[in-house]
């Protein structure tokens, strides 16, 4: 009769020396470009818990046999490998970049800057790709690549913003604006009904911005 285990708590590292082994997925990493040394890593205050969308598993070695564990699985997260989501991208234009040697170097220099877990330069478009483990300031990015000789360019729009009438109007466009992915900077203008934005390519475009702003009641389009 198989016996039900349902209720039991998965093996820790203890049982572990008694021959039972966790089955664990494969996370992979972007193709391409460049990511971190595999000894780089974070540190969190605090383990990180999965909930599985299916039963997890564990392995006993003597006797192959497969026992389902119905609780969750605690985790300590040790290399940015492991738990990294690339989910914060972002695209730069980088000029004077003349070959393989040049986006080498500005793929180093982009993963020298704290947050940044991967780089990929795209020579026919004079671009790299950026993905991170967590926000990075613009600033130390652009000062980076000017410091080799890579002037970085990022992408400016202006909205035709119609409705506004006083300072309040003008605060709830620009906290909703710089609320949204990939929005750097912010500048309206009550006299002239427009707003300048930067942004990062890649995580955002000016019909979405232009979107955003209407969502609140206040015509936009792109300039």
């Amino acid at each position: 009769m198989a016996r039900d285990v349902s209720s039991q708590d998965p093996p820790n590292n203890q049982q572990a020396g008694n021959g039972f082994l966790p089955c664990s997925p494969t996370l992979m990493l972007p193709a391409g470009g460049r990511s971190r040394k595999k000894s780089s890593k974070i540190s969190l205050s605090h383990p990180l818990t999965f909930q599985s969308l299916e039963t997890p598993y564990w392995c006993h070695q003597s006797s192959n046999a497969i026992q389902p564990v119905a609780k969750f699985r605690h985790l300590e997260a040790t290399s940015a490998r492991t738990i990294m989501t690339q989910s914060l991208n972002g695209i730069f234009q980088l000029q004077d970049m003349a070959c393989g040697n040049c986006a080498q170097h500005a793929e180093d220099v982009a993963l020298t800057i704290e947050g940044v877990s991967h780089a990929s330069v795209d020579l026919s478009t004079q671009t790299i790709s950026l993905s991170f483990e967590h926000p990075t300031e613009e600033s130390l990015l652009v000062e980076a690549f000017d410091k080799i000789g890579f002037s970085a360019v990022t992408p400016r729009t202006e909205l035709s913003i119609t409705g506004m009438h006083c300072s309040h109007c003008v605060s709830t466009i620009e906290k909703a604006l710089k609320a949204m992915p990939g929005v750097l900077t912010v500048e309206i203008s009550l006299a002239t009904e427009k707003a300048t934005i930067t942004f990062w390519q890649g995580r955002t475009d000016p019909e979405a911005l232009a979107a955003r702003v209407t969502e609140l009641g206040f015509p936009a389009q792109p300039v």
